[in-house]
């Protein structure tokens, strides 16, 4: 009875330190289902957080998407233009040509001309002239050649005061491209705020995403190359904005100069021509005064001769031969006085000659600036083409790095997910192992209490 008892005191003692343990092994129970919980809601609100952040990250790259489609669309249709405005040069430029040629053959036809009239004017000079009057005409022709050379200084100086403010203007467009280089360094600036911005958000996205592999143990290596792959294309990105806003300034610039100078050029020749067509219709005006003045010169020397001849049988028939040749020596002396004025005049016809003739040479090599204005013209196309196929370039990189950017975030929410269905799986395992090990412990009690009864 005393073995009795005393057996029945231990099984109650075992009895009550089961209970004790079975108390203490539901609280662990408690706590480690209270942990699960809260690691799932933990985990829960982590895959919250990511979507959150992956969707942000997403709209935002979307957007960027359509800015850059929309700006590819501006430049295209930009170039497009400027692709119109050079046809519509070249077909000025021939326009030009053919007026140039006009001009030119128009010009020789004068040249012609003139060289008929200076002829008639050498025959007549030949017929008139004597010693006494070729000397004074050579000397008031070295007169005449000295007041144009003054002239020529005079219009030498204006055209270097023209050099000084073409350079001045040349040198408020310098300081109107430093200016345009000034924003875009603050342009510049600007993009590298935005791009710091995303390196902050790219760094808090790799801050959890290093959380997540501490605690999961997993390897570093693929997120630092993921970061490096990250922060290559970040530069790609700056340098081709930076090589896009230049390259856009550029064809701005571009633009603007080839209008400005194409109206510099349109007004020139309409200039020009105007001025042209007056000297010519000055020219012809002068032209046939001088054949009139001809005609009369011919016609008066002709009735001279006549009334000369008629003077001469009048003063054989008379017998007053001394009153005869009084009036012959005076009708003479009015000849040489006649011929003095017309060879005055000669001479100021002349040298009004001399004056279109250099104004018309002057005409002819402003044309010909305006034919070396107009191939440069054609030179800036050639910029321009090389221009567009640059910026073609750097749109289909541009391109590449988004596709590659796409390639990269989609590979990092791969990994993300799949470290959220392991972190799944790790609990599930883990809370099945929990339970089979209460199980087993309550099966095991459950024997032992068999056996002692």
């Amino acid at each position: 009875m005393k073995k009795l008892s005393e057996d029945n005191l231990k099984f109650k003692k075992h009895l009550e330190n089961c209970e004790e343990e079975n108390k203490n092994k539901e609280e662990e129970i408690k706590n480690l289902k209270e942990k699960i919980q809260n690691k799932n809601l933990e985990l829960h609100n982590t895959e919250n957080e990511n979507k959150s952040q992956f969707e942000k990250f997403v709209e935002i790259k979307e957007k960027e998407i359509l800015n850059l489609k929309k700006i590819k669309k501006d430049l295209e249709e930009n170039f497009k233009k400027m692709e119109s405005k050079c046809v519509k040069l070249e077909n000025d430029y021939k326009k030009l040509e053919n007026d140039y040629k006009k001009l030119e053959n128009d010009y020789k036809k004068l040249e012609n001309d003139l060289v008929i009239k200076e002829n008639e004017h050498k025959k007549v000079e030949s017929d008139y002239l004597n010693t006494k009057t070729l000397n004074e005409n050579l000397i008031k022709k070295l007169k005449e050649e000295n007041s144009d050379l003054q002239t020529e200084n005079e219009k030498f100086e204006i055209e270097n005061l023209k050099l000084l403010r073409q350079n001045e203007e040349k040198e408020n467009k310098i300081n109107k491209i430093q200016k345009e280089n000034d924003l875009n360094s603050l342009n510049n600036t600007n993009l590298q705020k935005t791009i710091s911005s995303l390196k902050d958000r790219l760094n808090e996205m790799s801050q959890v995403t290093e959380e997540i592999l501490k605690e999961n143990n997993l390897k570093s290596e693929s997120h630092e190359n993921l970061r490096e792959k990250i922060k290559i294309l970040e530069k790609k990105n700056k340098t081709l904005s930076e090589n896009k806003k230049y390259l856009e300034n550029l064809n701005f610039q571009l633009t603007k100069e080839k209008e400005d100078i194409h109206k510099e050029n349109l007004n020139l020749l309409q200039s020009k021509l105007d001025d042209i067509f007056q000297r010519e219709a000055e020219f012809n005006s002068i032209k046939n005064k001088l054949q009139i003045e001809n005609q009369k010169l011919i016609n008066e020397n002709q009735r001279m001769l006549r009334e000369i001849y008629e003077q001469k049988t009048q003063s054989e028939s008379s017998d007053d031969s001394n009153s005869g040749t009084e009036k012959i020596l005076n009708l003479l002396e009015q000849e040489k006085k006649s011929r003095r004025e017309i060879e005055l005049k000669i001479i100021e016809k002349e040298n009004l000659i001399l004056i279109l003739k250099n104004e018309n040479e002057e005409k002819v090599k402003e044309l010909e600036d305006l034919r070396k204005e107009i191939e440069e013209n054609k030179n800036l196309k050639k910029i321009i083409k090389e221009n567009k196929n640059e910026i073609e370039k750097l749109s289909k990189e541009m391109d590449l790095i988004l596709k590659d950017l796409n390639n990269v975030i989609y590979g990092i929410n791969e990994k993300y997910f799949k470290i959220l269905e392991e972190n799944r799986e790790n609990i599930k395992k883990l809370t099945k192992k929990i339970i089979e090990k209460d199980a087993n412990e309550i099966k095991l009690i459950k024997e032992k209490y068999k056996k002692i009864n």
